[in-house]
């Protein structure tokens, strides 16, 4: 078998591990093949394929996609001559939410075989009809449909939603994708039966109870809703409980005090969501209102001076930095760098909003 062995110190596996941590269920399928090229190469080519648009309906229909991968006439390029060579075994790998791991189908001799990442013991061949090889099929299906729904043209992504509900019939997380799709087409009734539906059978969920919150959050913002307010953060609670410190629902409980006044709560959480690379921007910029808020100027324009050097061209950052140096008593500064920004973008209607803001705060300023 030109495979190497599956363990769960697979490189690829480890990688998409921690990617999950962040992504989510967003993390897009990928494979890696073996190849027996003329130049002596057999094993597993360690460049993994991505297929972002996979979205198999049925078992049936994922493993004859991978049968199309390792058909005789298909070739890849070989890690070692970089001819082409022909491709004799192939391993897929389906990221599950509901499993916290990935759910790996594996061709071998022209047999398939599936296997979980999760479970005791992990990576043990599954039977096609195992739960977890219908959540990860759900998984992908979901994750789809979150695709498709910003797509132009009215793309069919709720039916995507309905396959994965018939997958899954006892999960949370088809009603919570419903309720989503809803609030984007301002339909917030539905959105609202939704999510008392996926209450019923999100408990003990991380994603779940991280995606609950956050859809109640979303709702209970907007309408100014004090008790939608205690639903979502009895949800987000018990999501830091089932996965502690984890970097998205962090950012969600820090967003959620930004926008409630709970600055000082705030600030913890944002921390932690920060010291994930693709999470710092909305965490910093968060975690610098929150300081400018509690009185702490001059440590809110360090933070926004940090964001300005690694994204010099974020105007929301740049405004930001120009108003907290405001407040930090350099006023004269500020003006110059909302004057610079508002000659660089004279149709930023913002800019001319902070400048007005600046020119009101110096004139009710005592002389």
């Amino acid at each position: 078998m030109a495979l190497q062995t599956l363990t769960a110190q697979h490189p690829l596996l480890m990688n998409r591990r921690m990617a999950a941590r962040l992504r989510g269920n967003d993390l897009v399928s990928q494979a890696t093949f073996g190849l027996t090229c003329s130049c002596g190469f057999a094993g597993e080519d360690p460049l993994p394929a991505a297929f972002p648009d996979l979205a198999p309906l049925s078992v049936a229909e994922a493993e004859a996609f991978l049968a199309t991968q390792c058909a005789p006439d298909v070739r890849r390029r070989c890690p070692d001559c970089a001819k082409a060579a022909p491709v004799d075994a192939a391993r897929l790998f389906l990221w599950s939410q509901h499993a916290g791991a990935d759910v790996i189908l594996e061709r071998v001799n022209e047999v398939p075989c599936w296997r979980s990442a999760s479970g005791n013991p992990p990576l043990e061949p599954l039977s096609r009809e195992h739960k977890s090889v219908k959540a990860a099929l759900a998984d992908q299906l979901l994750r789809a449909a979150g695709f498709l729904v910003a797509l132009p043209g009215g793309a069919d992504h709720m039916s995507l939603v309905t396959t994965a509900a018939a997958l899954l019939p006892d999960s949370a997380l088809p009603r919570l994708a419903h309720a989503r799709f809803a609030l984007v087409a301002g339909d917030e009734a539905t959105a609202l039966e939704s999510l008392r539906a996926a209450a019923g059978s999100a408990d003990g969920s991380a994603p779940a109870c991280r995606q609950l919150g956050a859809l109640l959050a979303e709702l209970a913002l907007r309408h100014q809703d004090g008790e939608l307010l205690n639903r979502a953060l009895d949800w987000l609670d018990q999501a830091l409980s089932l996965d502690p410190g984890h970097p998205g629902t962090s950012l969600v409980v820090g967003r959620l005090f930004v926008s409630t006044g709970n600055y000082a709560d705030a600030l913890e959480h944002l921390a932690l969501a920060s010291a994930e690379k693709e999470l710092a921007l909305d965490a910093d910029h968060l975690r610098g209102v929150a300081l400018l808020q509690l009185g702490r100027a001059d440590e809110s324009l360090q933070v926004f001076e940090s964001l300005a050097e690694r994204h010099p061209e974020d105007l929301d950052v740049l405004r930001m930095r120009a108003w907290t140096r405001a407040k930090s008593g350099d006023k004269t500064g500020a003006r110059a760098e909302l004057e610079q920004l508002a000659a660089a973008h004279p149709e930023d209607e913002e800019t001319q909003t902070f400048r007005a803001l600046l020119e009101e705060d110096e004139d009710a300023a005592p002389r």
